[in-house]
């Protein structure tokens, strides 16, 4: 796992009630109706009769109407034949501020002032409040990439549903839907059912009160896409080639801006895990490279000033001498690491480089070229990537890797392009699944749990990736002859990498 992720899903908890919530317009109508013409109205001009599904909305509301000295007046409340409270799409209420004394009454629609909620006659004419929803519906029948992409078309994204109130005005949006199942931004990946967030940020896991329990934790491979059910009023998983009406949204959440910057305050901890191995055994660079690919991964590879500061703490604390690492000058007098990686960081001095010598070693005083000839004690390293060498399309792969308890490798250092190319050596095909997916309009990052996604690419790689890529091109892959990232068909076959 990433180091300091826990601390950013506590913080993501935090600032939970601040994203978590439908953007919507109340509307105070003050003209006087019955509650089924108010209704009749409201649906017509606007979305339907207010509902209030929290003890948050409702406090907000409350302000409203003190602020501005609203009436006594209608909101979506009423009691059905069989005394049920719901809410005028036919939602049943899970939230309500009515007495029982209210309750008792021989009264079936809802009106609410500054002193709470009552029930009253629904042939009383009253003014009234509506809503106007963000959430629009598309009555076009679409697979769930292509509901994606028209979203995307319009500067939106498929519509989030993470609490109870924002998947009743949903349901109150689709009256008109012409399939019973809709397209929502619901995705099966990483081995959790997830949202993707505006701009693809962000994925959580929470399902609006009561919804989503009996979604399956283990879906058929093609079921790995979500639909808001508008008999069941509940999230399915279906077949992601289905073709289906869909939802967007209007507005952005408040506060992701917030996130953004926290996410980028920890970013400097995303690195790849590998553990370092001192040999005191005395090789030639070649023996020791030899040894270190059959008993290890590689010769060590230093890819940051960050990875090389934590490993001179421990050549300090362990008293190490002077010891092979990776590096090597090639033919042509490029720096290279022992996998054939050209490098991008390195810590050797001028005077260094003009020695006419080529393998490298590392000591506390710093970075040095020797004869590759000498006989010294080495360093190698033991990375947590594990590559399969199975032809799998990229679903099959995710979910081999969740059977070993792991995901797709995430690739977004320098570092770990390096370690994971060192691990690739004996792949079967020139390209190799690795946990990058087009989604929200975005290449992303699938994180460990699915809990995080982020756009960083490894330095100076993913610039090429197409911004607009074909519908079956979604799938991110690493390219062994560039040594770079690739969009490619998901449906095709190839090994991958595991971490």
């Amino acid at each position: 796992m990433w180091t300091r992720l826990f601390n950013f899903l506590v913080l993501s908890d935090l600032l939970g009630e601040t994203f978590c919530y439908t953007e919507e317009e109340h509307v105070y109508v003050d003209e006087r109706k019955t509650w089924l013409d108010a209704q009749k109205y409201c649906r017509e001009h606007h979305t339907d009769l207010l509902s209030i599904n929290s003890k948050y909305e409702d406090g907000n509301l409350s302000l409203s109407w003190a602020n501005k000295a609203l009436p006594d007046s209608w909101i979506g409340l009423y009691q059905d034949d069989s005394d049920s409270l719901r809410w005028s799409g036919g939602e049943i209420v899970s939230y309500t501020l009515l007495t029982n004394d209210e309750k008792m009454k021989k009264a079936n629609c809802g009106t609410k002032s500054k002193h709470g909620w009552h029930l009253k006659d629904c042939k009383l004419k009253r003014t009234f409040n509506c809503f106007q929803n963000t959430v629009v519906l598309v009555k076009e029948n679409k697979t769930w990439e292509k509901a994606m992409e028209h979203c995307h078309q319009l500067g939106k994204t498929l519509v989030n549903l993470l609490t109870e109130d924002s998947v009743v005005k949903a349901l109150q949006s689709s009256r008109e839907a012409q399939t019973n199942h809709l397209w929502i931004n619901l995705r099966y990946l990483s081995n959790n059912w997830l949202w993707v967030m505006e701009q693809g940020h962000l994925q959580s896991k929470i399902f609006a009160a009561g919804r989503g329990k009996t979604m399956p934790q283990c879906p058929a491979w093609n079921d790995h896409c979500g639909v808001l059910s508008l008999e069941e009023h509940d999230f399915m998983s279906w077949d992601c080639a289905k073709k289906l009406n869909f939802l967007y949204r209007l507005k952005m959440w408040t506060s992701l801006f917030l996130l953004l910057v926290l996410s980028d305050l920890l970013g400097e901890a995303l690195y790849t895990e590998k553990e370092h191995v001192y040999v005191n055994v005395r090789k030639t660079w070649l023996d020791a490279q030899k040894y270190c690919r059959e008993h290890h991964t590689d010769l060590l590879s230093i890819n940051s000033k960050y990875e090389d500061g934590n490993l001179s703490l421990s050549w300090t604390n362990k008293s190490l001498p002077e010891s092979w690492i990776g590096l090597h000058l090639d033919d042509s007098d490029s720096l290279r690491w022992s996998g054939g990686k050209i490098m991008s960081y390195t810590q050797l001095t001028n005077d260094e480089k003009m020695k006419a010598v080529k393998c490298g070693t590392k000591s506390t005083q710093g970075w040095h070229l020797k004869n590759c000839s000498i006989k010294a004690t080495f360093n190698c390293f033991q990375t947590k990537v594990v590559l399969v060498k199975e032809n799998k399309t990229w679903e099959k792969a995710m979910e081999h890797c969740h059977q070993l308890g792991k995901t797709l490798v995430n690739l977004q250092t320098e570092g770990s392009v390096v370690k994971t190319l060192q691990s690739s050596r004996e792949a079967q095909t020139n390209h190799l699944w690795i946990n990058l997916r087009y989604l929200s309009n975005n290449w992303l990052w699938v994180m460990q749990r699915g809990h995080l996604e982020r756009k960083i690419f490894a330095a100076g790689r993913g610039k090429t990736m197409p911004q607009c890529p074909a519908w079956n091109d979604h799938c991110g892959v690493l390219s062994l002859e560039e040594h770079d990232f690739k969009s490619w068909d998901c449906a095709k076959k190839l090994n991958f990498l595991c971490n």
